[in-house]
């Protein structure tokens, strides 16, 4: 038996739980409920404790089996934007066991608007929002988080947890706060390509299996200046040495792919314009090597690969170019035939491409429409096993 409460939350008649986000905002819930869900709650209102509030039974009207309800208020110390819920009777202040004077606490109000400083008042509004939100995700309703993009609603999702976390029991949060963030997984994906390092750091903290999927496979595949630039903060997640042995892997695939090159020979091997055209091919790849590319993992490391994968009409007349520069270095005149040379130099580029496949899957979710060729590889797939909370 509910009704619709001010902003939408739906108020129940049988409740035995009245709780005060604001002076003029009340939630009417059932101890049963929030006993059940929340830690805290399942303490604080366990029958060592009486009941509070006021007089009436739980159904109204004044039965012989009245009932008194228990009574929050969401309360905040002086000059503090985090509060938490206080039963009635505890929120004023009051002489300790030392003979101390408690600090005093408050609650939100309407004159606030006018009193309070404007940061502060947001911040307490938002408290509350929170702890709206948390009830909503117990009772299974729809949450109102802010943010109209990603970066903007991660502070209500950040506010929400926390609170959550306050009453024991963000895993009644987490499926919600997952179907928000879906809802700017364009961004999230984005953000993972750019900056995996928060990703992984957000990913656990609401044990978001795809975000830390996908975060993991791109840093994975990043440069080793960003690799050890990220080194600390993984370890501070307790990530570091299962995603190190994946690096290894990682590693070991680029060298086995580019020894499977270099291993590439013409036949027959008499033929001089067969064999200029695989020289030409190795010689690509020890000049990526200078520059730090390849399995060196210098910046821009992939784009050799890339390079080497490109089958495009650019990507061909380009590689002709290089080849026949190369091809003059060691032949003058018309002694060989360039066409019949160029065919030679496909067929050699064809044959490597076959050894960099597992090279250019993408297990990422991003799949982007439009090929960057300076992006890192993401072949490298995340378990389900490897999730730090399995």
């Amino acid at each position: 038996m509910s009704s619709m409460a001010t902003r939408g939350f739906p108020q129940f008649g049988d409740g035995d739980v009245e709780i005060y986000l604001k002076t003029d905002e009340k939630l009417v819930l059932h101890s049963t409920i929030l006993s059940l869900h929340s830690k805290w709650f399942k303490s604080s209102l366990s029958d060592k404790w009486a009941s509070s509030g006021a007089d009436a039974s739980i159904l109204g009207g004044g039965s012989a089996s009245a009932q008194k309800r228990w009574v929050y208020e969401l309360r905040f110390g002086k000059e503090e934007c985090d509060g938490i819920l206080m039963r009635q009777g505890q929120a004023n202040a009051e002489p300790s066991n030392t003979g101390e004077t408690a600090t005093p606490t408050e609650m939100i109000s309407a004159e606030d608007a006018i009193d309070m400083d404007e940061y502060m008042l947001d911040e307490r509004l938002e408290c509350a929002n929170a702890h709206k939100n948390l009830f909503c995700a117990i009772y299974h309703c729809i949450l109102s988080l802010n943010g109209k993009s990603f970066e903007e609603a991660k502070a209500s999702i950040e506010v929400l947890m926390n609170i959550a976390e306050m009453y024991g029991c963000e895993d009644v949060v987490k499926k919600d706060i997952e179907l928000h963030i879906w809802h700017f997984r364009q961004s999230v994906l984005d953000i993972c390509v750019h900056n995996p390092v928060s990703m992984l750091e957000f990913s656990i903290r609401h044990e978001s299996e795809w975000i830390f999927k996908e975060a993991a496979t791109n840093i994975l595949g990043r440069s080793n200046r960003f690799w050890n630039a990220s080194r600390l903060a993984l370890e501070g997640m307790d990530i570091y040495e299962m995603l190190d042995e994946k690096r290894a892997i990682f590693v070991k695939t680029l060298i086995e792919a580019e020894h499977a090159i270099h291993n590439l020979r013409q036949q027959p091997p008499q033929n001089p314009s067969k064999r200029t055209a695989y020289c030409f091919l190795h010689d690509e790849l020890r000049n990526a090597y200078k520059d730090s590319l390849g399995c060196r993992l210098g910046p821009g490391y992939a784009n050799i690969y890339h390079s080497i994968a490109d089958n495009t009409a650019a990507g061909i007349a380009a590689r002709k170019q290089r080849a026949i520069a190369y091809r003059s270095t060691f032949f003058t005149g018309a002694a060989d035939n360039t066409d019949v040379f160029l065919q030679h130099v496909e067929e050699a580029f064809s044959a490597a491409r076959k050894s960099l496949v597992p090279l250019l899957k993408d297990a990422t979710r991003l799949q982007p429409k439009v090929e960057d060729k300076h992006r890192a590889l993401t072949f490298m797939k995340i378990e389900d096993a490897d999730l730090p909370w399995a």
